[in-house]
């Protein structure tokens, strides 16, 4: 391992390193406030999908084939990200309600709701993390529970007041029975499958908050797929298999529809093909609007 040695450029320099390595720009002006705009960094991981070697593009391509793949994306997370949205509302609504109902509001203090000790001190720790950053934004119901209740917390309020990654691992902790029971229930499916969707949407919806890259790259972890799902295991590290993960959890049809329709449009837009970047196979539309 080296010390970070290399001198910071400025725009100017930016540009003169994309013309060494064979981008095509026509427009000087227009390439650099579009670089300022989004960032020389942001802008490389663009550049790697259309390199014919490193750090040497493919002939004849242009500085506007590499700017309308980051505008794709940035498309891409606005379809996507409000699907995850509504899916993390629907779980966390959900598993507060059934914990509730089966263990009582402070079941998770006192009752083995978990398979292990481990899993409960998790759970308690992260309340209080959590507890704590609502505090900071001022968030009144922490404040009324902490005032009227002993700072003591029914579990659908915790369960709010946390992160999707926070109750994707709290249910992972919950007792096997009860991962099995609550799947089936919601979700029709084994909870091995549902433990793996959930961390999955968790990384994606997290790729999408904090606008990185979608674009060109495999899923760091692989997609739960079975003889029941209408997919192909190579979808298991694709963007496909996000949407498809969508299409199942999602409770209601309509916006899923919506949502879809709006990405065939975007893509017809784009001056490449730029579903093959995703994963999408050719009848990608096809597979994700038919019912099953």
């Amino acid at each position: 391992m080296v010390l970070y040695d290399r001198s910071a450029t400025n725009l100017q320099q930016q540009i003169a390193i994309l013309k060494r390595r064979q981008l095509k720009i026509n427009d000087t002006k227009t390439t650099r406030n579009r670089i300022q705009d989004i960032g020389y960094f942001k802008l490389k991981g663009y550049c790697i999908p259309f390199y014919s070697k490193k750090d040497y593009f493919r002939s004849n391509t242009s500085f506007n084939t590499v700017y309308s793949a980051y505008k794709l994306d940035e498309k891409m997370r606005i379809i996507l990200f409000p699907m995850l949205q509504r899916i993390e509302v629907q779980f966390k609504a959900l598993l507060g309600s059934y914990l509730g109902t089966k263990y009582g509001p402070l079941g998770y203090l006192n009752t083995p709701m978990f398979a292990t000790f481990a899993g409960k001190s998790e759970w308690l720790a992260c309340i209080k993390r959590n507890e704590k950053r609502g505090r900071k934004r001022n968030e009144a119901y922490i404040c009324h529970y902490q005032n009227e209740y002993d700072d003591k917390f029914p579990i659908w309020v915790a369960i709010e007041m946390s992160s999707l990654g926070d109750v994707s691992k709290l249910y992972s902790n919950l007792k096997t029975n009860d991962k099995k029971n609550f799947a089936m229930k919601y979700y029709h499916m084994n909870y091995q499958k549902l433990s793996n969707w959930l961390q999955v949407i968790t990384i994606i919806r997290n790729i999408c908050a904090h606008n990185a890259r979608l674009f060109s790259k495999k899923i760091p972890l692989n997609i739960y797929i079975n003889r029941y799902d209408h997919i192909s295991k190579n979808n298991s590290k694709t963007l496909f298999g996000v949407f498809y993960i969508c299409k199942t959890l999602l409770m209601g049809t309509d916006f899923f529809q919506y949502q879809i329709i709006n990405l065939k449009q975007v893509l017809k837009q784009t001056p490449f093909q730029g579903f093959y970047e995703y994963g999408l196979p050719d009848d990608w539309c096809q597979k994700l609007l038919e019912k099953e």
